[in-house]
């Protein structure tokens, strides 16, 4: 289930992305020279498709450190975030895109972008917090110094490089169990050493007062009822 969550994020970003990567070069080529915002959108168009393929196959994303992959998951998050702005900025204002009858393609191609660039933030920001919740965190709380995180490849990880596989949390959880019994096998010796010391106290104080036959039976027992 995991990884088909996974996938289907991974699937719905390329797509986005390919979308919006024909969208700013249909741009371009309509107004016949480079405008700066829309070469950005373009450019980080084709750095969101080269990562999102390596992620969704296990040959490759095996090979990648998990830190590489969260914080381009934060990077292209903010990157996105930019472009939905500048976009928004330079064609939101735009009524209409006709003018005397006339569809200024330029236009439409920008108002467009203003959706794609939103939905392509809001893709990213959902895999972010996928990632955050059901990886970085997990993994945070379960491994002894973040040294261990930073040096983990992706190979504990199912395709998307979103989710954990299901073996390396029941790793997880075994861990926890045995460290359980552990804990109490530690709390039973320390109350045997509890019992013994009270009952040298016991003996001492008998061997003080000076200790007769009654008295040694009172020890016995007293010994008998502490062990147990």
């Amino acid at each position: 289930m995991s990884e088909l969550i996974s996938l289907t994020v991974r699937v719905c970003e390329f797509v986005l992305a390919v979308i919006a990567l024909g969208l700013s070069a249909s741009f371009i080529h309509i107004i016949g020279y480079g405008y700066g915002r829309i070469i950005y959108v373009l450019v980080i168009s084709i750095l969101t498709i080269l990562y999102l393929i390596p992620v969704t196959l296990l040959c490759i994303l095996r090979l990648i450190p998990f830190l590489v992959i969260y914080l381009s998951e934060l990077v292209f998050f903010i990157l996105w975030l930019i472009a939905f702005a500048l976009v928004a900025n330079d064609f939101g204002n735009f009524g209409s895109c006709t003018t005397d009858g006339n569809t200024l393609e330029w236009c439409r191609e920008g108002k467009a972008l203003i959706a794609f660039t939103l939905l392509l933030w809001l893709k990213f920001a959902f895999s972010l917090v996928l990632t955050s919740a059901f990886s970085l965190i997990p993994l945070l709380s379960s491994s002894d110094s973040i040294f261990s995180v930073v040096t983990l490849t992706s190979n504990n990880f199912v395709r998307g490089g979103i989710f954990l596989k299901g073996d390396c949390q029941r790793k997880d959880s075994k861990k926890d169990l045995e460290a359980a019994p552990s804990e109490e096998k530690e709390i039973d010796v320390s109350n045997e050493d509890i019992n013994h010391t009270a009952l040298e106290e016991v003996l001492h104080i008998q061997e003080e007062e000076g200790g007769s036959s009654d008295i040694n039976h009172d020890i016995s027992s007293s010994r008998e009822i502490i062990i147990s």
